[in-house]
């Protein structure tokens, strides 16, 4: 009888990880209400039991994770969210291959002035990519 109103209590709470080639074979970690509740691989879709009620929910990979999310969840009731990287990696790979090679490709076309400024401001950028902006290299969007 216990068990019964134990499972009407509770909601359920689904997480979709859409497939993306540069995340491929990291795992990300889900947190709510501060607890591992698992991890979720590349394309993978996961379901999870809650109270009902309001929860707060963030993802991390390594060191780096997602803003905390707040959401309510009453009854029967299914909540979905979708969980992937943002594109600030992607800029920040690009920038960093930018600094490596644009002296074989680009110093010759380009005003030396020009290319310093831009490799300055690249390496503030994922030197903010990798301290500041730590916590938003993750994002939850509500599907339902």
């Amino acid at each position: 009888m216990l068990q019964n109103i134990n499972k009407h209590l509770m909601a359920n709470l689904k997480i979709v990880r859409p497939q993306k080639f540069l995340a491929k074979y990291k795992k990300f970690k889900i947190l709510v209400d501060g607890q591992d509740i698992g991890d979720i691989a590349d394309g993978e879709t996961m379901e999870f039991d809650l109270a009902q009620g309001a929860h707060k929910m963030c993802g991390k990979s390594r060191w780096r994770g997602s803003k905390e999310i707040y959401f309510s969840i009453t009854g029967n009731e299914m909540v979905t969210y979708s969980l992937s990287r943002t594109n600030y990696n992607t800029i920040a790979f690009i920038i960093a291959i930018f600094i490596i090679f644009r002296r074989h490709f680009l110093d010759q076309y380009i005003d030396k002035g020009i290319l310093v400024f831009i490799q300055w401001a690249g390496i503030i950028f994922i030197l903010l990519n990798f301290t500041v902006f730590r916590n938003k290299h993750l994002e939850f969007t509500r599907l339902s």
